[in-house]
């Protein structure tokens, strides 16, 4: 009885979630979607729970790394159903196991900062690394700033520049503020003040309020 009353729950559960995705038109195969919404809804009026927990998890497309990965973020963010690390960590395993690379740097950060699972500075960096190896400009500049600050990882200024010049080529906004902070404060990479400074205006040109404050701080400090 115990089990029957849970498993309702968690129908009730996914089949709202479902529904508000529905609305958002965030499952790639829709009418799939829609199909197991109403069979679902049946099986539910019909007091056949596990049937339609079931029917439901079967419409999150198995094959489908950004669903799931969009899936983690919703949980991870709290964004349409209540914040929930575990959830999050669950679907965005799902879509890492196929090569997602956004769902691996989200794994990456939830390691990084000990979200759910334990901190593991050398698991988020070989996370990072998996995904900055596909391009991933945020796992990129991740591995820059574990490796500059010696985070789990034996400090490493030289590479730590490389993962972040590109990211900051990315025109990832917070990599080419740390990039342009490198090059003028950083002692142990080659120092270019004046392309650290061009990197700090791209960034805020680009809408990064923290550039654009760094560089009205440092026109003070001149004066």
């Amino acid at each position: 009885m115990r089990d029957e009353k849970a498993a309702f729950e968690q129908a009730r559960e996914v089949l709202k979630e479902l529904e508000n995705t529905l609305r958002e038109n965030e499952i790639t195969n829709c009418a799939r979607a829609v199909t197991a919404y109403e069979l679902a809804h049946t099986a539910l009026s019909e007091g056949r729970p596990s049937d339609a927990v079931e029917i439901l998890l079967a419409a999150i497309e198995p094959n489908d790394p950004a669903g799931q990965y969009n899936w983690g973020s919703d949980y991870f963010n709290g964004l349409k159903v209540p914040m929930d690390y575990k959830k999050a960590c669950w679907w965005f395993t799902k879509a890492h196991e196929q090569g997602y690379a956004d769902a691996t740097t989200a794994l990456g950060y939830m390691y990084q900062e000990g979200l759910f699972v334990s901190k593991d500075y050398e698991k988020a960096y070989a996370l990072y690394l998996e995904a900055a190896n596909k391009g991933n400009a945020q796992a990129q500049r991740s591995l820059g700033v574990l490796l500059i600050n010696g985070d789990g990882v034996e400090r490493n200024p030289l590479l730590a520049l490389e993962w972040m010049t590109k990211a900051a080529e990315a025109a990832d906004l917070q990599a080419m503020r740390f990039l342009g902070q490198m090059l003028i404060e950083e002692d142990d990479i080659p120092k270019d003040v004046e392309k650290g400074y061009e990197w700090l205006r791209r960034a805020a040109e680009k809408g990064d309020e923290e550039s654009v404050q760094i560089l009205k701080d440092r026109e003070i400090t001149k004066i």
